[in-house]
């Protein structure tokens, strides 16, 4: 899945905890003044994929820089 939404852009793929994908987040982003872009691993089947977005940008990014993705 790819979303691409204000300052920052996700990839993510694969499956894993959300402890993972968060620490993989963290460790690939990739910041800068135009925003980021991260490479995340290890979503798991079942966890909502809307709230770890939104979580970890939130936690990663700064407000301004942050826009909130939302699923079609």
């Amino acid at each position: 899945m790819s979303v691409c939404r204000g300052n920052f852009s996700l990839l993510l793929y694969g499956y894993g905890c959300k402890k993972r994908l968060v620490s993989r987040f963290i460790n690939q982003a990739v910041l800068s003044n135009e925003g980021a872009v991260v490479v995340a691993y290890a979503l798991r089947k079942g966890v909502s994929s809307k709230r770890i977005i939104q979580k970890v940008a939130e936690s990663v990014l700064p407000a301004r820089q942050c826009s909130k993705y939302e699923p079609d």
